[in-house]
């Protein structure tokens, strides 16, 4: 008798415990899934590990990475300031799109021609 009451104390501050692990998880995960919630934590590690002050994982003059489905951005970096173009090729890209499109409009690039790009495009 006493054995099956110590058993379902046992079990039942368990089950409390699993409940109440899994409430936090539910509340914790959408706040990890941030990026910037965790940069300075990252720059502190790799300090530690390395030896060096990492103030910026991100050493371009400017980023934006977008999640294609649901146009949530990710990271982003001066995504507004205006930026020259890194090689004569892309120039020559910019002066034949002008020719064909305004520039100004938006202009919804198809999902599969994406996947199909290979690790290191030009563009």
């Amino acid at each position: 008798m006493q054995r099956k009451r110590r058993k379902k104390k046992r079990f039942g501050v368990f089950l409390f415990l699993l409940v109440v692990c899994i409430g936090i998880g539910i509340m914790f995960v959408p706040w990890a899934m941030q990026p910037e919630n965790f940069r300075e934590v990252k720059n502190k590690i790799n300090g530690f590990l390395y030896k060096e002050d990492f103030p910026d994982s991100y050493n371009a003059k400017s980023l934006i990475l977008v999640d294609c489905s649901d146009d949530e951005i990710f990271v982003s970096k001066n995504e507004n300031e205006p930026q020259i173009p890194a090689s004569l090729a892309k120039l020559f890209v910019i002066e034949y799109a002008s020719t064909l499109a305004d520039l100004d409009s938006i202009v919804v690039a198809d999902y599969h021609l994406v996947r199909t790009q290979t690790a290191t495009p030009s563009v």
